[in-house]
């Protein structure tokens, strides 16, 4: 076997007699082990006397770690130096936490944090009183969240929605919740889009844009509201704006959010052909819900927050 790869070489004969070969041995000349390697290491780093270098290379004890004077008490005596389980608490520092010392080992429970989420939208249709006013065009459903007693908001959804998938989230969120301390919502639902509405019958003419806003001026008479705020997204911004021109006594301020005042173009007014005559015929295919998640969230819905873009579509999809 070479010797390269850790074979055997034949060590001088015994009292220099060349011919003595069965009286010798052999010695592997394999690479030392670890420890060895170690051990000389450490003696080449040391050099502070031969002899002690030389010692340490010719020892095979193992070697020893001693603490430092650290790990030792002032009669030096080796301190234990067992890592805690967990850091304890001083004194001083229960009391800046304004709690008692307590076991490592315990769990620590927050007795002092409060979360707040935005409630469902099921805690909206609890919370809100259902009315049906009746209109010149049909019933409209009312619902109201808040003390009659406190001035109105009026809010108006937008297109494929209704006012618990509008403004459920928003009037719910704990930093908006003061609104409700001082002002009495009335959501209006435009006709058949409410929770669990039955379908409008076979003849039954839709409002026009006008004819909604001038719907909301029944419910200001039903409900004895001589001035109110709206607050109306999309579509029903728009319809919030018409009734505001029309009757301008009846609104002391205009919150609107995405209200277009032109005119749709040639395209998008086909789309809307189009996607009406699926609903009459084959009710809510797949071209009119990317058509409403179009309306919502642009082009590239993949891009918006993902838990809405999914809300939204299965509304589209089972609520509608």
């Amino acid at each position: 076997m070479p010797q390269s790869e850790g074979g055997y070489v034949s060590l001088p004969a015994v009292n220099g007699n060349g011919g003595a070969i069965y009286q010798s041995t052999t010695e592997p000349t394999a690479p030392p082990s670890v420890f060895a390697s170690v051990k000389r290491a450490i003696g080449q780093a040391i050099k502070s006397s031969p002899t002690d270098s030389e010692e340490l290379l010719r020892s095979d004890r193992l070697p020893v770690i001693v603490g430092g004077s650290r790990d030792r008490d002032k009669s030096g005596k080796t301190l234990t130096t067992k890592m805690p389980s967990a850091p304890t608490h001083t004194a001083e520092e229960a009391h800046l936490l304004g709690t008692m010392p307590v076991d490592p080992m315990d769990d620590i429970e927050l007795r002092s944090v409060q979360l707040q989420f935005p409630n469902a939208r099921g805690s909206i249709l609890e919370a809100c009183e259902q009315r049906r006013v009746p209109t010149d065009k049909g019933d409209v459903h009312v619902a109201i969240q808040g003390d009659t007693a406190k001035p109105a908001i009026i809010t108006y959804h937008d297109l494929g929605l209704n006012y618990a998938t509008s403004f459920a989230g928003f009037f719910n969120f704990p930093v908006m919740r003061g609104l409700l301390e001082n002002f009495c919502v009335y959501h209006v639902t435009a006709p058949g889009q409410e929770e669990g509405a039955p379908t409008l019958p076979e003849d039954y003419v839709y409002p026009t844009m006008d004819d909604l806003a001038a719907q909301l001026l029944f419910v200001l008479s039903h409900f004895g509201l001589k001035s109110v705020i709206g607050f109306g997204v999309g579509a029903g911004a728009n319809i919030l704006a018409r009734f505001a021109h029309a009757h301008p006594d009846k609104v002391g301020a205009l919150c609107l959010i995405n209200c277009v005042s032109t005119q749709s173009g040639w395209i998008e007014w086909g789309y809307q052909s189009f996607n009406a005559r699926f609903l009459r015929t084959k009710g809510m295919t797949q071209g009119v819900i990317d058509y409403l998640m179009w309306h919502h969230f642009g082009r590239n819905p993949e891009e918006r927050n993902h838990d809405l873009v999914q809300m939204y579509k299965q509304h589209f999809e089972r609520g509608v």
